[in-house]
């Protein structure tokens, strides 16, 4: 599966709102400190979990059907935010050498 399209599918699965015609986006409140949806104004809190694809030392293919699992739980604890750890190491070569295989 394609690195790039990952942090959509993790949208869709955790807003699980693919059937909406469109989904709102989320801006920082009037108070500057929340959130709401920008057109309605409906108030959002952000509740999820931290999450890392793989451990550093793991150099093998990542197990998206463990993925989908993982995020499959986090909306049935009602997560609607999940904050993806990626590995440096696995993406980039050096520091400003970017891991092309990696990232394609």
């Amino acid at each position: 599966m394609n690195c790039r399209i990952f942090p959509v599918l993790v949208l869709l699965s955790l807003l699980g709102q693919a059937a909406r015609a469109e989904m709102e986006f989320v801006r920082v409140a009037d108070d500057h400190k929340s959130f709401v949806l920008a057109s309605s104004k409906i108030p959002i809190l952000a509740w999820g979990h931290n999450y890392a694809v793989n451990e550093p030392e793991q150099q093998m293919a990542t197990d998206w059907s463990r993925v989908a699992r993982d995020f499959d739980d986090f909306r049935k604890m009602g997560a609607n935010v999940a904050r993806i750890h990626l590995q440096v190491p696995r993406y980039m070569d050096g520091p400003n050498t970017p891991n092309r295989q990696a990232l394609a």
